[in-house]
């Protein structure tokens, strides 16, 4: 049975893009060079007490003010004041008056954690929402007004890292739940940006030939193949060779694992019996009115729209994220223009912002 996962709420303290706070009144972003550097600093720490010492070192690095402490505290209090509170001072330290989940970094990271762990152990669907999760919190480059600042320097290269790690889940799921064109798209932009990553060009391969473009799935291999002959002077590595004659030969080993929902196609084939209303036995299609009715109360298909949902949760393969972004579109779009655009995408639903 496919897992489904509650709505979270949204992170607080955002550092991955413009920095800044979400409160009822939407996104505020911080303005300031040191006013960025210190935010950092203590939501990086997520409630964990920072020295001053090792604040100011930051702030002021080899120029320190002629007032250190009352420097730092104006700092502070000034941040404060955006922040509506949120600092707290103890004994020569601040901290941000938080946890780790409610900042989207440490959110990102668990989220990239958990959707790592749930591939592995074969929860596709779950693994594809909580990474598309994860990648969703980010807003653009991380410590924009922090160029040379060597612990943000140092911080965005992790998190470039943990992104890319996200998108090879990412694209590892697709490929897992029959999405082979989709994650195709994505590896083609990755060997792009890292043309000599082995791995990358490997699934790209794997990708191409699911989706039954075997000739495209060979030519990646040559570009593969010549990239790292100009750049390093070096063969590729048995992995991607052994896959090259694996595509040649058409190998069975080849062919992506069967979606884990794929045993629900019957129940959703009779979800939707000669009644006229629609029967809400299958948990996806339970889940898909569920979150239309939270926005549209009373909402009652009838036999021709309820035959359509069940055609809707079956082309959406009991992915709880892709259901949600789905009944998002009500009252918008009608069930059965949803229907048509997902069969003729092939791919996730568009999001259509009106």
């Amino acid at each position: 049975m496919c897992e489904t996962d509650t709505v979270q709420t949204p992170a607080t303290f955002l550092l991955l893009g413009p920095p800044g706070v979400r409160s009822g009144s939407g996104v505020r972003l911080l303005r300031g060079r040191r006013q960025n550097l210190l935010y950092a600093m203590l939501a990086l720490g997520a409630g964990t007490p920072i020295a001053t010492d090792d604040l100011l070192e930051a702030l002021w690095q080899d120029h320190p003010p002629s007032g250190p402490g009352g420097a730092l505290q104006s700092q502070v209090s000034r941040l404060r004041a955006f922040l509506g509170g949120s600092i707290a001072s103890g004994v020569g330290t601040y901290a941000l008056a938080t946890t780790a989940a409610e900042v989207d970094v440490h959110r990102f990271e668990d989220l990239v954690r958990v959707s790592r762990q749930l591939l592995d152990a074969g929860v596709t669907a779950l693994a594809r929402q909580r990474v598309g999760a994860a990648l969703s919190l980010w807003r653009g480059t991380p410590f924009p007004e922090l160029a040379g600042v060597e612990f943000a320097e140092a911080e965005t290269a992790r998190l470039d890292e943990l992104r890319l790690e996200a998108l090879v889940v990412r694209a590892q799921a697709d490929l897992m739940l029959g999405r082979a064109s989709l994650a195709a798209i994505s590896l083609r932009s990755l060997t792009l940006a890292y043309p000599l990553r082995e791995d990358l060009w490997a699934m790209l391969v794997r990708a191409l030939y699911a989706a039954g473009r075997t000739a495209e799935a060979l030519a990646a291999y040559r570009s593969a193949r010549h990239l790292l002959l100009s750049e390093l002077g070096l063969e590729p590595g048995p992995h991607l060779r052994e896959l090259e004659i694996a595509v040649l030969r058409h190998d069975p080993s080849l062919a992506p694992p069967g979606h884990p929902c794929a045993a629900h196609a019957q129940v959703f084939a009779t979800a939707c019996g000669p009644p006229p209303r629609l029967v809400t036995r299958d948990a996806a299609v339970r889940a898909f009115l569920d979150r239309v009715r939270a926005r549209l109360p009373g909402y009652d298909p009838g036999h021709a729209e309820g035959a359509g949902i069940v055609r809707l949760v079956e082309l959406l393969e009991g992915d709880p994220l892709r259901i949600e972004l789905a009944a998002a579109q009500l009252p918008r779009r009608s069930v059965q223009e949803l229907v048509d655009l997902h069969e003729r995408a092939g791919g996730p639903l568009p999001v259509r912002r009106d």
